[in-house]
């Protein structure tokens, strides 16, 4: 029978996690408290504008309601629609002349 020698392992470095910031412990309570009104954008897919739409009170309503259903775990800060198309110089192309 043939013996090999072990290797001594090496003890392994304990590496410290960093203690969690006040911000991060905030982050870990789910909530929801926008800090400001929910809003609507669309976005050109074209050239990339973004153009912020009007909401109606209704509108604004339904987005918070939906703020609010998170998933476990997550908190809501703010609310954003957005809707993706083309805008019209894009869709109408360079002017000619």
């Amino acid at each position: 029978m043939v013996r090999t020698a072990r290797r001594a392992r090496k003890p392994e470095a304990r590496v410290r996690a960093p203690a969690p910031s006040r911000r991060s412990r905030l982050a870990t309570v789910p909530r929801v408290d926008l800090s400001e009104d929910p809003r609507a954008l669309i976005v050109c897919r074209g050239c990339g504008r973004i153009q912020r739409m009007e909401l109606s009170e209704l509108d604004l309503h339904l987005l918070t309601e939906l703020a609010h259903q998170h998933p476990d775990g997550w908190s809501v800060d703010r609310a954003t629609f957005s809707l993706t198309g083309v805008c019209r110089r894009c869709r109408e192309g360079p002017a000619v002349g």
